[in-house]
């Protein structure tokens, strides 16, 4: 912004000057009109003593300042050519960027809205995931009570395998007791036996004695062969429990090794997931904050924008106002020009009113002396200006000799060492990137396109020649002085700096 106020200030006071310095002009020439006819009232009336002479000699130097003049106005009108070409297409810029800095604030309140909807999808997202990690706490919380289950699930199994141990220790103790009954039902047959031969023994009184005898062997056998067969099914039952307890002690530790493998495998599950969620969590928060900054950062931009395009408004305006000055310095360029004309017509009508004379043969064109002052400090570009001056030297000696043969060919050769001095000009300033190359090089290629104007009047013999030498040195005194110090300024920094 700091930059614009600047070219804006700049602007307005170059257009200023060049108004001022054309208005001066106008006004020197009418000073100098003014100065003609009381030099002219003044040797006339009270200096009748001066010869003829002395007023045509003084005539004659006003005369050739007016040519000076007149080559002067001819460099304004070149330059306001310049500054009119210039404010043209300051105008048609200035244009395109109020057009792309209006494309520029829309695509900056369409970001601003996409912001906007940015944040609040963060948010959601960040809503999301916290719903998430308190589902994945909740799972996690079920995963410990699972497991807090399988183990008091074990536990009761382990108890009830215990509680059947005792059963089966019950049932053996069952069989232990059903193994005396056989032994006494073994005793029993045994007593019936020696029964049985104690009653054949009694003989006929002990018949009766006989069948108790038999009857008790029988119920001996009978509780034998019952015995045996609870013996036989508590043997079986006590086998048929320790395979259950067997068969539910494997089972229960294989389910149990399984759950406590799948249960650890949904913890890291878990722990994975919680730790993804915090990421994401905190990656949503980080992208919530960069759209923040960039929402912030983006409202700036349109303030920013906005100031811009105030700016350009103003650059417009102040635009718009260069136009105005540039049309009126034109005219009054016009008008320098004219007035040089008819002062030089004034000049013309006083001498011969003086001197009887039509017309006094131009005075020689006064040669360009170098002077010290002029030098840029650039060695290379200052023995080229040197030259240059060398070269003009020798057109104003065979512009006074007024030879058309040698005038052409050393205007040409002068015209040739211009090209060639400025494309070693263009070339040096590349070769530190000079920022205003491509203006310097629009002023080369004017100031050559009006060199060759003059071309054909000294191809015909018509040339003015102090109007054209005063134009040269006009020309080359403002170039270097005006134009070419800025870029040495410019390079004897850049050199400071890489030896500093």
């Amino acid at each position: 912004m700091k930059k614009i106020g600047i070219v804006v200030l700049f602007v307005g006071v170059l257009a200023l000057s060049v108004s001022n310095f054309y208005l001066t002009v106008s006004k020197l020439i009418w000073l100098i009109s003014l100065l003609i006819s009381n030099i002219i009232i003044y040797y006339l009336f009270f200096k009748k003593s001066v010869s003829m002479a002395r007023i045509e000699s003084e005539l004659k130097r006003l005369e050739k300042s007016n040519r000076v003049i007149l080559g002067t106005s001819d460099q304004i009108l070149n330059t306001n050519r310049e500054l009119e070409e210039g404010s043209l297409q300051q105008s048609e810029s200035l244009h395109e960027t109020a057009i792309a800095l209006d494309e520029i604030n829309a695509m900056a309140a369409r970001s601003s809205s996409h912001c906007e909807t940015s944040i609040t999808l963060s948010s959601e997202c960040i809503n999301a995931s916290g719903k998430g990690k308190e589902a994945v706490n909740n799972l996690k919380d079920s995963f410990i009570k699972i497991k807090d289950g399988n183990i008091s699930f074990s536990k009761y199994i382990s108890d009830s395998n215990e509680k059947i141990l005792e059963i089966s220790n019950v049932i053996k103790e069952i069989n232990t007791r059903t193994k005396i009954i056989n032994d006494i039902v073994f005793q029993t047959k045994l007593l019936s036996f020696n029964a049985s031969v104690e009653a054949a023994r009694a003989g006929e009184h002990g018949k009766g004695f006989s069948v108790v005898a038999e009857e008790i062997g029988n119920l001996a056998n009978l509780s034998g062969s019952a015995a045996n067969e609870i013996s036989k099914m508590l043997e079986e039952s006590v086998l048929r429990v320790d395979e259950i307890v067997e068969e539910s002690q494997i089972a229960v530790e294989k389910i149990s090794a399984t759950s406590e493998e799948s249960i650890e495998l949904g913890e890291v599950a878990v722990t994975l997931c919680d730790n993804s969620l915090d990421d994401i969590s905190m990656r949503i928060d980080e992208v919530n904050r960069s759209v923040l900054e960039i929402s912030s950062a983006s409202k700036e931009q349109r303030i920013g924008v906005e100031e811009i395009t105030k700016a350009v408004n103003l650059l417009n305006q102040v635009n718009q106002k260069i136009n105005l000055v540039v049309g009126q310095s034109k005219q009054v360029a016009y008008s320098v020009s004219k007035e040089s004309e008819e002062l030089d017509e004034v000049v013309a009508r006083m001498i011969f009113a003086t001197t009887g004379h039509e017309r006094i043969k131009s005075n020689d064109a006064e040669l360009f002396e170098w002077d010290d002052s002029y030098l840029i400090h650039v060695d290379d570009m200052d023995d080229e200006h040197q030259i240059l001056v060398e070269k003009i030297n020798l057109l104003v000696e065979s512009l006074n000799k007024e030879t058309s043969l040698e005038m052409l060919p050393k205007f040409n050769d002068m015209c040739d060492y211009t090209v060639e001095h400025f494309t070693h000009e263009e070339e040096f300033m590349r070769s530190f990137n000079y920022e205003e190359y491509d203006a310097h090089k629009k002023i080369h290629d004017n100031l050559l396109s009006f060199l060759r104007s003059f071309e054909e009047s000294i191809r015909n013999g018509t040339v003015d020649k102090i109007k054209l030498v005063g134009f040269l040195k006009n020309w080359l005194i403002s170039h270097i002085m005006g134009v070419d110090t800025k870029y040495a300024g410019v390079y004897q920094e850049s050199r400071a700096k890489l030896t500093a």
